[in-house]
């Protein structure tokens, strides 16, 4: 049995937040891996400047397969359309993120029963189908309950990102905290609904990318500083990094029939078919600190 760089050789891959930070290390590494690649953003410009890096970065005979497409995150008709456009493929990887505002601002009693009530209203029937697209259009799994799961070819997967304040809370995230807890759950409900469809999702730590470029320096050196600190690997995180991660979970399978006397055996060669339902934790062992 050899594994080589062609585990998702031939396989296409969507990739949602695909223009910069870990979005844009997994399209790199599937790239490199050999698949092909179409990749997602709210903007044209960043869409076309990832795509020429990308080529540019991929050495090859072929060259990098990759393209992109303007796709608005937070609207869920643009969502579906994008999915049903570029039907079939094999993997969906989510990493669309933002932290623009910054961190959230320090808990007082009446911010929090606003969020209380707001987050519980969206529990009631009457208001799932008014604000379905602020979980869907985040998230982009739901879109599949729409669209049908026979846009991804059999042996295909879904790989999410859910940041990991959904396991280890932190002051004056709470609710933030609650709505990924709900992300978390939805991953392993969807792991049962859209199988053999198999979901999953990195849940990374601290990962020096461009999203922490609308910090103020002081406050961005602070917190990549204390951070190391307290990390076991002894340093921050990169986006290859992750990226691995999310290649371990999409690992497409390559199936070889061998023939025997009495029975066909069926080998699969760099895969990782058994792996369903799961929140991968990839933070440096921050969560231990």
């Amino acid at each position: 049995m050899s594994y080589t760089l062609t585990v998702l050789k031939d396989k296409k891959i969507l990739i949602i937040g695909g223009s910069s930070g870990i979005g844009r290390a997994v399209a790199a590494a599937s790239l490199a891996y050999g698949a092909s690649v179409v990749i997602a953003s709210s903007r044209q410009p960043k869409v076309n400047a990832a795509v020429e890096l990308l080529k540019k970065d991929i050495q090859g005979e072929a060259g990098a397969n990759v393209s992109g497409q303007v796709v608005d995150i937070k609207d869920f008709k643009s969502l579906t359309e994008f999915l049903t456009s570029e039907a079939p493929f094999d993997h969906l990887v989510i990493t669309a993120g933002d932290l623009a505002g910054g961190f959230p601002k320090p808990p007082n009693l009446a911010r929090t029963l606003n969020s209380w009530i707001d987050l519980w209203s969206m529990c009631t029937e009457d208001s799932v189908s008014k604000r379905r697209t602020k979980f869907e259009s985040q998230y982009a799994l739901l879109a599949f309950h729409e669209c049908g799961n026979n846009l991804i070819h059999p042996g295909g997967s879904i790989v999410g990102t859910i940041a990991a304040a959904e396991s280890r809370p932190m002051p004056g995230v709470a609710f933030f905290s609650g709505v990924l807890g709900a992300i978390a759950t939805a991953t392993r409900g969807l792991a049962l609904d859209l199988k053999p469809l198999r979901i999953n999702a990195i849940s990374p730590g601290i990962v020096d990318t461009e999203i922490f470029s609308s910090f103020p320096p002081e406050v961005r050196t602070h917190l990549m500083d204390s951070t190391l600190q307290k990390l076991p690997v002894g340093h921050i995180g990169t986006a290859e990094e992750l990226a691995e991660a999310y290649i371990f979970a999409m690992k497409a399978s390559t199936l070889y029939n061998t023939s025997h006397k009495t029975y066909n055996l069926i080998i699969f060669i760099d895969q990782c078919q058994f792996l369903t339902g799961q929140i991968i934790t990839v933070d440096g062992g921050g969560n231990l600190a």
